[in-house]
């Protein structure tokens, strides 16, 4: 019994690590890394690269700036701001020339010429708006759409460091839970949270054409599904990798301290030497393993900064705007401009709670192991 015990943790120390030596390739996560998202990494941090990082962290000489992100981050949105103000400026003169074309038709008592110049307007404001929110729209797919496909190649380059270190059950668990859990994540973002979205930018448009809100329990209901299928996605989401990282931990600690007692023990003379040299070895894989799971998590973050930042901006013109055009022009057009500062502001959640499922993601995997 005590043989079968030393041969099978032999096997357990020896196989994986050179599995792992073969297999993982720093290189393939990074050129996983999609153009598209790429440069969105450059916009928030020109300097980042990922094998650099990488290096620079398992080496001890990464520095972080968090002041200069922070700089970097506000000077990115008054950027956005500036590049949009160009929207401000169209939709307040057309609340304007709204407002005075309804006053003097008004004047002359003809109902029906300011009607037509209130849709005329209108109409041109529902353009100007969808352009604007297919671009913002294009963007948050875009990134989400990025971040699940990294995910997808730096999951698994985790997963083999993680069993160079001994812990296969877990790896081998976790691996799988956390792809699908992603893929699942991705596919109720893109398939059903999304069209939710536009489907409650459209009903808020056709909403505010009359003074009559037809569809406003729609567009309503349309926004409480769109956050309530986000939140329980991502309760669902950390719940169940939480839990499946909690247990198979537990097992695969167990595991290791056992293994590692049998060498110590039954092997004569040499067995303590032999333990701490195949905990030496682990360690390593373990360095290697932590390093690129800070930086991918950094990759993931600089994939969304953009993205996220653009779509606050625009949410931020769009609001502000239909605060000032208020006292302006006819509370229609306001009440419009507004529901598409709060439909930018959803696109501005989803992409940030998406980024949090893939940084969680990564984070329970990479901090799972601790004992």
């Amino acid at each position: 019994m005590k043989i079968f015990i030393l041969v099978l943790s032999l096997l357990c120390f020896s196989f994986v690590p050179s599995y792992a030596s073969e297999t993982a390739d720093i290189t393939g996560v990074e050129n996983s890394i999609s153009e598209r998202a790429m440069e969105n990494i450059v916009k928030a941090s020109p300097e980042f690269s990922f094998y650099g990082t990488v290096e620079k962290i398992k080496n001890g000489n990464y520095e972080s700036n968090l002041k200069g992100m922070l700089r970097k981050g506000a000077d990115m949105f008054l950027s956005e701001i500036r590049a949009n103000a160009v929207i401000m400026g169209c939709v307040m003169m057309l609340g304007i020339l709204c407002s005075f074309i309804s006053n003097l038709a008004s004047s002359f008592k003809n109902g029906g010429v300011s009607d037509a110049a209130f849709l005329c307007c209108y109409a041109v404001l529902a353009g100007l708006s969808a352009t604007g929110f297919k671009e913002i729209s294009e963007c948050a797919k875009g990134a989400i759409e990025d971040m699940g496909f990294f995910i997808k190649s730096l999951v698994p380059f985790l997963s083999v460091l993680s069993a160079s270190e001994g812990r296969v059950i877990t790896a081998s668990v976790l691996h799988t839970e956390i792809l699908v859990a992603t893929a699942v994540s991705s596919y109720i973002t893109e398939r059903v949270i999304l069209p939710l979205v536009y489907a409650s930018f459209a009903l808020k448009f056709i909403n505010n054409i009359t003074e009559n809100k037809t569809l406003a329990n729609f567009s309503v209901m349309a926004d409480k599904f769109a956050r309530r299928i986000l939140s329980f996605t991502l309760l669902i989401f950390t719940a169940v990798l939480s839990l499946s990282g909690f247990a198979a931990g537990t097992v695969e600690n167990m595991g290791m301290k056992t293994a590692r007692f049998a060498v110590s023990s039954f092997v004569p003379v040499a067995g303590g030497a032999l333990a701490d040299s195949v905990s030496a070895v682990t360690a390593s894989f373990g360095m290697i393993k932590n390093s690129a799971g800070i930086a991918g998590i950094m990759a993931i973050l600089l994939m969304a900064a953009y993205p996220v930042i653009k779509c606050a901006a625009v949410s931020f013109i769009y609001s502000f705007t239909g605060a000032l055009i208020e006292p302006l022009c006819d509370t229609r057009l306001s009440r419009a401009v507004t529901s598409v500062g709060e439909v930018m502001g959803m696109l501005f959640g989803i992409v940030s709670i998406s980024a949090a499922q893939y940084v969680i993601a990564s984070a329970i995997l990479l901090f799972t192991y601790g004992g």
